[in-house]
């Protein structure tokens, strides 16, 4: 079969609502009777896991970056450990787990056999199954952080379970921010869904994942969450899409019942398929062809644009 359709659901920031929609989607394109695998890549915060209650049928362990063991009383040219390790992660020749990001410059600066780069277990990838089918996530090592690497496994992971299951849709749900777990988790992708906010900081945000994608090749769709909380934002924020030719998947307005169903630990539409967030979502979702229509972005993503 053909390699998956990837559509990573991202955003500048936190906060935006990503995993709320990412969830909704998921939801909704298995009541619509399309098989995915749903991957949590935010290996930082996972939260994912939270709304859709699985059972655990595969755990992989996954290495870190490599730590440092210092065999040397110092640099080969002089000096000290201190000033060669950028992260203050050396004191003296004691190198500390929770600061050494396994760069290598110490390996660079030593003399031979005066640093040795040691394998670290990072965390593990979880595989659950739930209602929408495979699902993924990651969990930490307490102490580390995630990784772009992390991400990529991931993202493997779900290609190989797809591949193996027939599965042509993998959704992921994307970290915060433009950092490398979020380069990892865009690149390659065939969509991001960029779901914006329409605030001053989130503005800026934006602009900076749209960046991010630009660079990347990755073709965009826009929708703006909690859109009536400022208009003036929402028609800046649209028209930048429509200046850029990215699609204009939707709006999605304020709504109670979105904070009820996470106290419920329940997908929006699950929770609440009646609703207005809940009926705004189900629209990003035809507009991205989720629901059984054209999933490479035809004619229900044009008529969606066009009502935004």
């Amino acid at each position: 079969m053909n390699a998956p359709r990837q559509i990573a659901i991202v955003s500048g920031k936190g906060g935006t609502g990503k995993t709320t929609v990412a969830a909704s989607l998921a939801s909704l394109a298995a009541r619509a009777g399309r098989r995915l695998v749903l991957v949590d890549a935010d290996a930082d915060a996972p939260n994912l896991h939270v709304l859709f209650r699985g059972s655990v049928t595969e755990r992989r362990e996954v290495g870190g970056p490599p730590l440092a063991r210092i065999l040397s009383s110092g640099p080969a040219r002089g000096g000290s450990w201190e000033e060669v390790c950028a992260f203050g992660a050396i004191s003296g020749v004691e190198v500390d787990p929770l600061r050494c990001v396994g760069c290598g410059v110490c390996l660079i600066a030593a003399p031979p056999g005066g640093v040795r780069m040691e394998e670290r277990a990072a965390g593990e990838i979880i595989l659950e199954e739930i209602p929408s089918g495979p699902f993924l996530r990651a969990r930490l090592v307490p102490g580390e952080a995630g990784f772009g690497g992390l991400v990529y496994r991931l993202r493997a992971r779900a290609e190989e379970i797809a591949l193996e299951r027939g599965i042509d849709l993998i959704l992921l749900d994307g970290p915060p921010g433009i950092g490398c777990p979020a380069t990892a988790c865009v690149s390659g992708c065939d969509l991001a869904l960029v779901v914006a906010e329409p605030a001053l900081s989130g503005w800026h945000d934006f602009l900076r994942m749209c960046e991010l994608c630009a660079v990347l090749r990755v073709p965009v769709a826009v929708c703006v969450n909690r859109h009536d909380i400022s208009p003036m934002l929402t028609a800046r924020i649209e028209n930048h899409c429509a200046g850029m030719h990215f699609l204009r998947a939707g709006r999605i307005p304020m709504d109670e019942h979105a904070m009820q169903a996470l106290d419920a630990a329940a997908a929006l539409v699950q929770a609440h398929p009646d609703a207005p967030a809940a009926r705004a979502i189900a629209a990003v979702a035809e507009a991205l062809g989720l629901l059984g229509g054209d999933d490479r972005g035809g004619a229900p993503a044009a008529a969606a644009d066009r009502a935004s």
